[in-house]
């Protein structure tokens, strides 16, 4: 058996274990009545701090809610914010990328300085910081989120502005007269692109994160909400009693920011035109 052939099998499981995890994270979100019948929210304090058993198979909390059922409602709300965030992210920092790129030197360089400091900041402090200015809550979480990510696509989609507005084809349509709206939306933006669904999965992971860290810190959806974090954040305080309350969403998060870096990493190797 040569390395090439010993080496698939583990390609494979690499490929199928993340999508196989990220599908039954979609399902959770979409339906998750199918994952679970118990409600997140119901309360049974003769449970309360029961561990992993046929009747809570994830254990119950500190207040004798389903685990499981937390877990997976949870899902909704930590994705859904990481989702949105990314989006908004994607959309602010592809408009800014694509007037970098194409505006006067000068404001070129604004744009690009302003780029590179906020890049500085690691994302979450810049996410507290514009929470500290807006306030808490979901919304604002999402807003903080996808301002702090805003730089990364931004200087990317930068970069390939500058090479595809040298491009022959580009060239060409000027030497023909179009508008200069025509260009930027008919031949500049569907060519800069290419890199944003590789971005934009990883920093989905990052998002993820970010979420639950600022939902752990109280500035996400309140209790009871079933969100990882804010699960996490109660069950800081029932460690030596209830190792598993803190366990599965903790774990729930690192799978999902695992699963989704696979994936977009596998997505990088693909845009490269590198093998698996």
């Amino acid at each position: 058996m040569t390395a090439l052939d010993a080496r698939a099998p583990r390609a494979v499981l690499g490929v199928v274990a993340p999508l196989a995890f990220l599908t039954l994270l979609a399902v959770a979100v979409a339906a998750p009545g199918l994952l679970t019948g118990v409600d997140p929210l119901a309360a049974d304090p003769v449970s309360a701090l029961a561990p992993p058993g046929g009747a809570h198979w994830f254990g119950s909390d500190h207040l004798g809610r389903d685990v499981l059922s937390r877990v997976v409602y949870g899902a909704r709300h930590s994705l859904s914010i990481g989702v949105t965030a990314t989006a908004l992210a994607v959309a602010a920092g592809v408009l800014l990328g694509l007037a970098a790129g194409l505006s006067p030197r000068w404001l070129d360089e604004a744009l690009a300085r302003s780029f590179d400091v906020l890049s500085t900041l690691p994302e979450l402090l810049l996410a507290l910081l514009v929470i500290a200015i807006t306030g808490p809550g979901t919304g604002n979480v999402i807003f903080a989120i996808a301002i702090a990510q805003v730089p990364n696509y931004a200087r990317v989609i930068r970069a390939q502005t500058f090479v595809v507005r040298r491009a022959g084809y580009v060239e060409q349509a000027v030497t023909f007269g179009r508008s200069r709206a025509a260009i930027t939306f008919g031949h500049v933006l569907p060519n800069v692109l290419g890199p944003i669904p590789v971005l934009a999965t990883i920093g989905l992971g990052t998002a993820v994160i970010a979420a639950s860290g600022l939902s752990f810190l109280g500035m996400g959806p309140q209790p009871p909400a079933a969100e990882w974090g804010a699960m996490l954040s109660e069950a800081r305080n029932y460690l030596r009693v209830a190792w598993w309350e803190a366990l599965f969403p903790g774990v729930a998060i690192t799978l999902t920011v695992v699963c989704l870096t696979a994936a977009g990493r596998r997505l990088q190797r693909r845009f490269e035109g590198r093998t698996p």
